[in-house]
Formats: structure tokens, C-alpha cells, sequence
């Protein structure tokens, strides 16, 4: 079980920082349109969403673990692994992050977090790719508008003008977009678990479904089916707080 919800983790974690990147590059981009600040955000994002994620993370892997050294594969380190299995080592989460806080050991949470970069990073760097063209366009889309160029008119600061009105309105596709990712990340990280040699949920699904286990193979569609759901409902929710002219009731 330990294995399996640190797969979650790995699949739900980086589109929360692939969002606030997406926004962030995504307006600078949009900001400094057909200059070199654009340039490399289009290109960059072009490259990430064009590399398939086995390739994407092959590269990575070859260059900050092969190369450099820095991030390695796999959930721990060939030295972790009889501290965390040892019986002074309590798991009370199954999250190796977690009980490494809760049994105070920093070395086994730096560890663990080392593991995490890669996988987190590739799966990430996909769904950035895809949200900051989004926001780019529909920012850009935005700054066209007659009020926008009604508080050019008044003398309102760019800064301003972006961050109070341009932003909230442009930020909306990138939210229907997100809710969609999260449901992607799942069902890809089949492929980021082989690569990175994690024995997690979804080679513990695949298996399954070869093996013809039938109930392990629904529980983990009924899994995928309850997270799309609620990212889709909190999606919505977004919807509501961003855009006053949305009503939940």
C-alpha cells in the first residue's frame, strides 16, 4: 500500500506547481508578446509538450542522474532502505516523506524527496507545456478587449491592469484545462513508474489487467473515476471565485 500512494503523490502533486508556473510564464509571455521573454516561453513549451513522456524522461534521467548525479531513480536510497524497514522506523502514513517527518529523520525525508524530483519534474513539465499555451493565447486574447483598453485609456498601470482584470478573466481555460490534466497524470504515470522504477499503482493496475484480476482492475477505474470527478467539481468551484459572474446556486 506505501507503494501505491506514493504513486498518487507523484501524479497529483505537480500540477499544482505546473498551474502556477503556467500562469506565471503564461502572462509574461503574453506581457512581452514577440519578444525574446515570448520566444523562450513558446519554444520551451513547444519542446516540452512535443517530447513524448518516456523521451522527456530518459533525457532527464541521463542528464541530472547519469551525468550529474543528482537526482537517482527509484522511492530510496540503496542506505535508506534497512532504516525504513527496520522496526525503529514506524510507518504511520505509508507516505516515505511523511514518516520520515514523523519519526524525525531528516536524512530519509531528503532522500525521499531526492527520488521524488524526477518523476514529479517529467510529469510536470508536460502539463505546463500545455497550460502556459493556454494562458499565453487567452491572455492575449483578453488584453483586446474594449475595457482593457478603456483603463489604458484612464491612465491604469500595465501591471495593474494585467493583475486586476486581464488575468482573472484569461484564467479560465486554464482551469477547465487543469481539471482535465489531473485525470492525464493518472493514467500516464504507468509509463513514469517503468522508467523510474516505481513499483506503484500503476504497474500495480497493469498487472492486474493481464492477470485478469477483475476487481483490482475496476477498483483502480473507479480510483481514476473519483479523481476526475472531483477535479472537475473543484474546477467548477474555481470557476465561482474567479468569475463573480459565475453563481454555484
Amino acid at each position: 500500500m506505501q507503494l501505491r500512494e506514493r504513486s498518487f503523490i507523484i501524479a497529483v502533486y505537480p500540477s499544482k506547481q505546473a498551474i502556477i508556473f503556467a500562469i506565471i510564464l503564461g502572462s509574461v509571455a503574453a506581457r512581452r508578446g514577440s519578444r525574446i521573454p515570448d520566444h523562450a516561453v513558446r519554444a520551451s513549451a513547444f519542446a516540452a509538450w512535443a517530447f513524448p513522456p518516456f523521451i522527456l524522461a530518459l533525457i532527464l534521467m541521463n542528464v541530472f542522474y547519469a551525468w550529474l548525479g543528482w537526482f537517482p531513480p527509484e522511492r530510496m536510497s540503496i542506505w535508506a532502505s534497512p532504516i525504513v524497514n527496520s522496526e525503529q522506523f514506524r510507518n504511520y502514513t505509508g507516505l516515505l516523506t511523511v514518516d520520515a517527518l514523523l519519526n524525525l529523520n531528516l536524512d530519509i525525508f531528503l532522500d525521499a524527496l531526492r527520488h521524488l524530483v524526477l518523476p514529479a519534474f517529467t510529469l510536470a513539465l508536460t502539463v505546463w507545456a500545455l497550460l502556459t499555451r493556454i494562458m499565453r493565447s487567452s491572455l492575449l486574447e483578453v488584453m483586446r478587449q474594449d475595457y482593457i483598453t478603456t483603463a489604458r485609456a484612464k491612465g491604469v498601470p500595465e501591471g495593474k491592469i494585467v493583475g486586476r482584470h486581464a488575468r482573472r478573466n484569461a484564467i479560465l481555460p486554464v482551469i477547465s484545462a487543469a481539471g482535465v490534466m489531473v485525470s492525464v497524470l493518472i493514467t500516464g504515470i504507468v509509463v513514469i513508474e517503468v522508467i523510474f522504477n516505481y513499483n506503484g499503482v500503476g504497474r500495480w493496475a497493469v498487472r492486474a489487467i493481464l492477470a485478469s484480476d477483475v476487481p483490482v482492475a475496476v477498483g483502480f477505474a473507479l480510483f481514476a473515476s473519483i479523481i476526475t470527478v472531483l477535479t472537475s467539481l473543484l474546477s467548477d468551484i474555481l470557476y465561482a471565485v474567479v468569475d463573480p459572474r459565475v453563481r454555484l446556486f
